[in-house]
């Protein structure tokens, strides 16, 4: 479940405002007239300020518009609201579009999603929240665990010791036929580096109004899907290596940085899992051979095997670096998964 109830407070106290030039110039949006607040809310929030002379609303200054309303009986309406929507349903994860609501109140429906969770499972809690700030008030690192931290569109610049988590999309939120969706080979970077910074990737697809997916899409999912069929195994089950890069080029951390990186053979992403180090070369590009500082050695052991996309290769360690024979016929354009086993 997304909730972006919390916001909607504020968020549309717009409609309670009016044209500042023109014909209509004083005259209340649908918001203001009464006959409308079950869609846009009441007039006594601290933002809705239709009902004011105009000359008021040029008062409110940025800093003064605030995310979340700053109003108790909204917060009250929230609580319940979720709470309802969590005893309805029990969802398996609860995201709200931006820090956990309203101090206490917030915490109190995080709670609740916890226990009612964990009364399902034998007392094991199996829900996931989903918040996209650490709360300005609430920092310490006991409440930055209520859950688990999102970055919209966006990347971590280094690996968080607490799973985190980036949502993004194919396109936009909804379906437009004039997007430009991202690449298979774009997600795959996004993905890999992710991962590798101890992150979780939430990918949304946007479906045509009928719920079916176009064929822009299709051929994306099932190119990644190819993908993940040869190099998954470092993704799945893994957890980030002590060095989890190597190599100039790197994403852009932050919220809303979806850049593309221009990747070289040199650029290296690392996971582990078991006795086994993943190595992501970003771009094998037409290079016969991977050169890898950072498994020159692992810990005191030899390296015992090596796998590129899932096929055995011949690889020495040599000169503070572990070197590979790269087998034909990789994706010249998508990382390819080197597999070090000790």
């Amino acid at each position: 479940m997304s909730e972006h109830l919390a916001a909607s407070y504020t968020w549309l106290s717009e409609s309670h405002r009016c044209d500042k030039t023109g014909h209509y110039t004083g005259v209340p949006y649908d918001g203001a007239d009464p006959a409308n607040q079950s869609l846009y809310r009441d007039n006594d929030s601290e933002l809705l300020v239709a009902a004011q002379a105009y000359e008021e609303v040029l008062k409110i200054t940025a800093e003064e518009v605030n995310w979340y309303t700053k109003n108790p009986k909204y917060h009250a309406d929230w609580f319940n609201r979720i709470k309802d929507l969590i005893d309805k349903f029990q969802p398996d994860l609860l995201y709200s579009d931006g820090e956990c609501p309203f101090q206490d109140v917030g915490l109190s429906i995080v709670a609740h999603l916890y226990n009612t969770n964990a009364a399902l499972h034998s007392g094991k809690n199996n829900a996931v929240y989903n918040f996209k700030q650490h709360n300005a008030k609430n920092t310490t690192e006991d409440i930055t665990r209520i859950g688990v931290l999102d970055i919209e569109r966006g990347l971590s610049a280094e690996p968080l010791p607490q799973p985190w988590q980036d949502d993004t999309s194919l396109g936009d939120w909804f379906y437009s036929v004039k997007d430009v969706y991202k690449t298979a080979d774009q997600i795959a970077d996004i993905l890999v580096d992710i991962v590798a910074k101890n992150g979780n990737l939430l990918m949304n697809v946007p479906q045509r109004p009928d719920g079916t997916l176009d064929e822009e899409t299709l051929f994306t999912l099932k190119k990644i899907g190819a993908w993940l069929k040869l190099n998954g195994e470092g993704i799945f089950g893994s957890r980030p290596n002590t060095k989890y890069r190597e190599g100039k080029t790197q994403l852009t951390g932050g919220p809303f940085q979806e850049k593309k990186a221009v990747w070289q053979s040199a650029d290296y992403h690392f996971t582990r899992k078991g006795n086994a180090v993943y190595a992501y070369m970003m771009r094998p590009g037409d290079e016969e051979k991977a050169v890898i500082y950072n498994l020159g050695r692992l810990s005191e052991k030899d390296i015992k095997s090596v796998e590129v996309s899932g096929r055995s290769t011949e690889f020495e360690q040599k000169d503070g670096a572990l070197l590979i024979r790269l087998p034909a016929g990789l994706d010249k354009g998508m990382p390819a998964c080197i597999k070090a086993t000790v």
